[in-house]
């Protein structure tokens, strides 16, 4: 009996969507009986918008992404499986998938404060998961416990700075500042000290009533099953930031650790005050979508200044989201931007990012042609389809 003759797949273009696709028809022995693939490429170089090339001495020229996101499972499968295809020796550069994807830790942002630029510069913890060998999705309340848990944190570093500040006597200048907003009875260190502890108490004491709703919520609320959040977990969260701001709003102009602190907290309150209050993980992420991702946190109490940091321009600017390429007229849905952000910072393996060794065309599609080649895929280089 005569095997029945391949069916013959043309790819136009030479992508990151166009390669994927050749070598996921090409990956095994059954589909290459079955499909016979031919990719065809306008020029010589592969990659599309991540092509890349040298220039007369060598260096990188390309206009392509630098970094993958910790959450790419499916991109870190992939380029694990090409990186063992090509089974490079030891010797060559670029010879495994660890030497070409490199670990980061740290995001930086730009921050403009009183004419003043500086830099926030945010540490992600990393964990035991493995780039696209791991497990996927976390559960709803794994996501909220990680939210909650950063929440604290920060708290933590905040109450800190304000103790350790105050510690240190009424000649510091952030002394100096908090001493405005008391009353003329607190003149001394000590007074201060004992005053500052009081307040940073009362927001501990907040944020741990939050924190024993969310376990009963644990235990009684099926999100999945569309159930309503627990009103009194929802308000405790809401008197923290009514609480933070109207404690030191006056602070921050003068010390930027305590206004990062700050303004990070209320990102992280408003963003979970609306997922629970809008019910994002019960109706979806497009149930909040028809509003503009600063809108939706201000619906849900981020202040002012929280809306103009770089915290809440960050999604704007790495998703290029601006109206005409225009700076000032920003615009992304509430729901785009919270799956983002959600992923980006809570659903990472190993590290929040990962760094390519080199350029794109090395580290990236190099791999996938080698792959595709030893597929049998064909290409056909310098062909137009019109």
């Amino acid at each position: 009996m005569t095997a029945a003759p391949r069916k013959k797949v043309v790819v136009l273009g030479g992508g990151a969507g166009a390669l994927t696709t050749a070598y996921y028809l090409s990956r095994t022995p059954e589909l290459r009986e079955q499909y016979e693939v031919t990719v065809y490429q306008v020029g010589w170089r592969l990659g599309g918008k991540g092509a890349s090339g040298r220039g007369p001495n060598g260096r990188i020229e390309e206009h392509g992404l630098h970094v993958f996101w910790g959450f790419y499972e499916n991109a870190f499968r992939l380029m694990r499986e090409c990186y063992r295809e090509m089974n490079r020796p030891a010797t060559m550069p670029l010879a495994t998938f660890e030497q070409a994807f490199l670990p980061r830790d740290l995001m930086a942002l730009q921050e403009l404060v009183q004419g003043t630029w500086h830099r926030w510069v945010i540490p992600f913890p990393s964990n035991a998961r493995s780039p696209g060998e791991s497990d996927s999705i976390d559960s709803v309340q794994e996501i909220l416990e990680a939210l909650f848990q950063t929440l604290r944190e920060l708290f933590d570093r905040t109450q800190g700075l304000l103790v350790r500040t105050a510690a240190q006597g009424p000649g510091h200048e952030a002394l100096g500042v908090l001493k405005t907003v008391l009353s003329e009875s607190l003149e001394r260190g000590a007074d201060l000290l004992k005053f500052v502890r009081e307040i940073v108490r009362e927001g501990q004491a907040l944020l741990e009533q939050a924190q024993a709703h969310l376990l009963v919520l644990r235990v009684e609320v099926d999100v999945e099953a569309r159930a309503v959040p627990d009103d009194l977990f929802l308000r405790t969260l809401r008197s923290f930031l009514r609480w933070l701001w109207s404690r030191f709003t006056p602070l921050l102009e003068s010390n930027f650790l305590l206004f990062q602190l700050c303004v990070g907290l209320d990102f992280l309150v408003a963003n979970l005050v609306g997922i629970l209050s809008d019910q994002v993980f019960a109706k979806g992420f497009n149930a909040i979508e028809e509003l503009d991702y600063r809108e939706w946190l201000a619906k849900h109490g981020a202040s002012e200044l929280t809306l103009r940091s770089a915290l809440s321009r960050a999604i704007y600017d790495a998703a290029m989201s601006m109206v005409d390429g225009d700076p000032d007229r920003q615009s992304i849905g509430a729901g785009s931007a919270l799956r983002a952000l959600l992923r980006i910072g809570l659903t990472y393996q190993g590290h929040i990012a990962y760094e390519f060794a080199a350029s794109m065309g090395d580290v990236v599609f190099v791999p996938l042609y080698e792959a595709c080649r030893k597929n049998g895929v064909r290409f056909e280089f310098f062909h137009r389809v019109e």
